[in-house]
């Protein structure tokens, strides 16, 4: 009883204390802002997409209602729900563990969760995944009653458990609900039909996760998602020749979650159909037909190679011991591996060396190592499964292993460490019970007279890695606390009234701070309830400045939504025009490329607003009168001239501090620092470190230093090389910023002249296939330096020679023959192709109207769908008539809309007339 109490104490203070510092400005504005909505009538999938269900919506709603319009309650409730998963995993645990080893996937789950010490926490984010993972716990328990043969109700209410996880986060509610049926079906009683009954329940939850998986059913997510469940389903089918139910179990009970289910779900299901149609509601309830499992999929990041070892070596460790006690003979072996295992934690380490110093070597080597551990745990504890015999609490290890296996789903497709760690809590029970029956056996044959000191041991060494993996979290707690009682600790409170958190004082927090002058800026020129648009993902501005939003999507990652929303915002605000726009200049790293790919918002803004202000890296943005609307954004700040005082040494909090303010001029300083013998003098991790970051922040500037210095050697040839390969992105994209104008001058500025062996080694890396890092930088640099039109164009169908040649050929005249071919090619590279093209089309309109016609013939429907898009920022009159006339032959009902939308945007701008359009 004690244990559990001062558990929940150090979670609730742990978490409880963190929910007042940080701010992810992009994720938090994104959910908070929705709920801010719902709060003030709108409808979830009529007023605004998300790709959530509507009772996270209205659960959050009611919070603002009820306790006031700030994110604070808000966290803090998700500090109980964090509060409430931390207890229920000890509970699981102990079912399982002695209660010292229960506490370990408890910590477990607080020291995974990443944090960005110098600006926010993770689990701060009021993401549905949080509330899912609790009503998944609380499914393990109830199902578990239900499989040993409790009443009917127990599998009602797991059903009950699944739909509230499906109302918050569909995916989610849809995986609990299989490992409920699965779980009734292999360990409680028998379905009608027995056999056959059972054997149905299976290979329907088994072709459901071929389903979610049909797009890699080749690849490692197969080994990694479904192998291991399959062959735990396979053992407990073998297993049901014992009698593993512990009671007489209901018949039906198979089905009851189903029941359960629908009772929480079909309400708001029904609804939404009967207010979508079923086709829309397919679409934005289902995501039938979306494409956003391939769009937002991310491989799993450990090989198949690596996995082999790993699992090879976890069943080495399982099974020697036992054949290590009946024959000595074995026992070198076990020596052996017991060295290599060493040896193997060891390199894996080394592998995760960071140059940002040794706690985020630490990080990173544990966060590798999530990746092979869960797998392997769920593959081995499916070993188990087959060969254990079924005794004791079998039935809670194996209710444990299929929950387990089946909420490890939520880490696909997006298989990032982030999706990894709320993916793997209940992962962490296995992996900590693998670890120690493991320990016991090693410790049986090998180490027979020091058991308990290496059980002692062992746990210790766990608790200290996971106080180590939690130290940023332990720091900020400190100084969270600290600043409450007054202490001087760097952390300011944020003067909104809406986001009453802490933030750094020094650079860390300039972007939170600067975002609050932008709040107040618009809260003196605006009235509550007025319109504002932020791009491409800065709603939180709109939530804390207590305004609307026009559009019903703030979210704008490139590709995601396609440009169809896109036309549908652009309507949006034609009916809804604001006053005001913020965008951000740069944007930030996940959404740098944005403005390149949603080129019809930009041309949207371009042509009705000019620059009002800067506010740091947020630019505001004022409707202007249709007499002094201005070509573009204002040119924005002039680029700093070269340092004349270099740093000394390679210090990196300085470096780190300049990742956050991202200064011009310190960029220029550290650039002229390394050119000047930087390379030569300083550690090579430090001078990672440095030119990483400089790859990060850095412009043409930049990118021209570091080129025209000594190539970097050795070690540091691929950051180099990495570093040169970003800059030469940032500054492609760059100019399509909002704000961004001033790019160009830069560039040109960098680049206008060239040595003779300068311009001969960017030729020769431009005709180069490898590194095509390089390729790509060289076809930046001679185009920007204007000294590009007496060279031929790389070549080959790979992407980074297609986007070599849309690059060179930004600034040529006559190219368009090139344009021709490359547009083919827009799908493989969407947020590139059309922005590269617009650029060089904005010289003469009409030639690149003549190239969308030339390629239109042989375009797919893809590609054809962008073209009719461009057409509309294009603006050629001579594309009117055209426009009608392809829609009225155009059998693809997708690029139709697209033809139909461009036709009636250049009517509204007076190019299409009547005449026009009708020829």
């Amino acid at each position: 009883m004690w244990s559990i109490v001062l558990l929940g104490v150090l979670a609730a203070a742990f978490f409880g204390s963190l929910a007042w510092y940080g701010l992810n400005i992009a994720e938090e504005g994104a959910t908070v802002h929705l709920f801010f909505r719902v709060a003030q009538g709108e409808r979830p999938y009529l007023d605004f997409i998300s790709g959530y269900a509507p009772a996270y919506f209205y659960f959050h709603a009611a919070l603002l209602l009820l306790f006031g319009e700030s994110i604070v309650p808000l966290r803090l409730v998700l500090a109980a729900v964090h509060t409430a998963n931390v207890l229920l995993l000890y509970r699981l645990a102990g079912s399982v563990l002695p209660a010292r080893w229960a506490v370990l996937p408890a910590l477990g789950y607080m020291a995974s969760l990443p944090v960005v010490e110098s600006s926010e926490c993770s689990f701060n984010v009021p993401y549905p995944a949080w509330y899912a993972l609790l009503f998944s716990l609380l499914g393990v328990f109830v199902v578990r009653s239900a499989a040993r043969g409790a009443a009917l109700r127990w599998s009602i209410a797991a059903g009950a458990l699944a739909g509230l996880a499906f109302s918050f986060k569909p995916n989610s509610g849809l995986f609990l609900l299989a490992f409920s049926v699965l779980a009734l079906a292999l360990l409680g009683g028998p379905p009608p039909g027995r056999g056959a009954g059972r054997a149905a329940v299976v290979v329907s939850v088994l072709a459901g996760v071929l389903v979610v998986l049909r797009h890699h059913w080749a690849a490692r997510e197969i080994a990694v998602f479904f192998l291991p469940l399959l062959l735990s389903i396979l053992a407990l089918a073998r297993a049901q020749g014992a009698r593993l139910a512990q009671g007489e179990a209901n018949p039906w009970a198979v089905f009851a979650p189903l029941g359960g289910f629908l009772v929480i779900t079909a309400p708001w299901l029904i609804w939404a159909w009967s207010q979508l149609g079923s086709a829309r509601f397919l679409h934005d309830v289902l995501f039938v037909g979306t494409g956003y499992e391939r769009f937002f999929f991310e491989r799993y990041r450990a090989s198949l190679l690596d996995l082999g070892a790993a699992l090879l070596m976890g069943a080495l460790l399982w099974w020697l011991p036992t054949r290590a006690a009946v024959a000595p003979k074995w026992r070198p072996l076990g020596w052996l591996l017991l060295g290599g295992a060493v040896v193997t934690g060891l390199e894996l380490v080394g592998r995760a060396t960071m140059p940002e110093g040794p706690l985020v070597a630490l990080t990173s080597a544990a966060q590798r190592g999530a990746f092979l551990l869960v797998p392997v745990a769920h593959t081995l504890a499916g070993v188990w499964l087959w060969l254990a015999r079924p005794a004791g609490d079998y039935v809670s290890l194996a209710v444990l292993i299929l929950a387990a296996q089946a909420y490890w789903l939520n880490a696909y497709p997006r298989s990032d460490y982030f999706h990894v760690a709320y993916a793997a809590p209940l992962s962490w029970v296995l992996v900590v019970w693998l670890g120690r029956e493991v320990g016991r056996r090693w410790a049986d044959v090998f180490f027979p007279h020091w058991q308990r000191a290496l059980a002692a041991t062992s746990w210790l060494a766990t608790v200290s890695l996971l106080v180590l993996l939690a130290l940023p979290q332990v720091r900020l707690v400190t100084r969270v606390v600290g600043t409450s009682l007054g202490w001087s600790s760097g952390l300011q409170w944020l003067p909104v009234e809406r986001a009453q958190i802490l933030v750094q004082e020094g650079p860390a927090g300039t972007r939170q701070r600067t975002l609050a002058e932008v709040v107040w800026y618009l809260r003196d020129r605006t009235e509550r309830g007025e319109w504002l648009f932020t791009f491409p993902d800065l709603e939180l501005v709109t939530f804390l400045s207590g305004l609307r939003s026009p559009a019903r999507i703030g979210y704008f990652k490139a590709g995601w939504p396609a440009h169809a929303v896109e036309a549908e915002v652009v309507d949006a605000l034609e009916v809804r025009a604001p006053r005001w726009v913020v965008s951000e200049d740069p944007a930030s790293l996940f959404f740098f490329d944005s403005p390149s790919y949603f080129f019809l918002l930009s041309d949207w803004v371009r042509r009705h607003y000019r620059e009002h202000a800067r506010f740091g890296s947020f630019v505001l943005f004022e409707r202007a009168e249709e007499g002094s609307i201005r070509a573009g954004p204002a040119s924005g700040p002039v680029p700093p001239p070269l340092a004349t005082r270099l740093p000394a040494v390679c210090d990196r909090d300085a470096l780190a501090e300049l990742r956050q303010t991202r200064d011009a001029a310190a960029a220029l300083a550290w650039a002229q620092a390394w050119v000047s013998g930087g390379r030569r003098n300083w550690q090579e991790p430090c001078a990672k470190f440095a030119l990483r970051i400089l790859g990060e922040v850095g412009g043409g500037l930049v990118a021209r230093l570091l080129f025209s210095g000594p190539p970097a050697v050795g070690k540091l040839e691929e950051e180099w090389r990495g570093s040169l390969w970003n800059l030469a992105v940032r500054g492609i994209l760059r100019p399509a910023h909002w704000g961004g104008n001033h790019a160009w001058a830069e560039q040109r500025q960098a680049w206008r002249e060239l040595r003779g062996d300068e311009r001969e080694q960017l030729s020769s890396w431009l005709e180069s296939w490898q590194p095509q890092q390089y390729r790509l930088f060289a076809a930046w640099a001679l185009a920007r330096s204007g000294q590009s039109e007496s060279l031929s164009l790389p070549k080959g169908e790979d992407v980074a020679a297609i986007v070599a040649r849309a690059v060179m050929i930004t600034e040529r005249r006559g190219a368009a023959e090139a344009w021709v071919e490359i547009l083919l090619h827009e799908p493989a590279l969407p947020n590139l192709i059309p922005a590269l093209f617009l650029q060089w089309a904005e010289r003469d309109r009409e030639q690149g109207w003549g190239v969308v016609r030339r390629v239109w013939p042989e375009a797919n429907a893809e590609v054809r769908s962008t073209l009719a898009y461009l057409t509309a920022v294009l603006a050629a009159p001579e594309s009117c008539s055209w426009l009608a006339e392809q829609e009225r032959s155009e059998p693809v009902a997708a690029v139709r809309r697209a033809l139909g939308w461009s036709r009636r945007q250049l009517s509204r701008r007076g190019i299409c007339t009547h005449q026009a359009v009708s020829g």
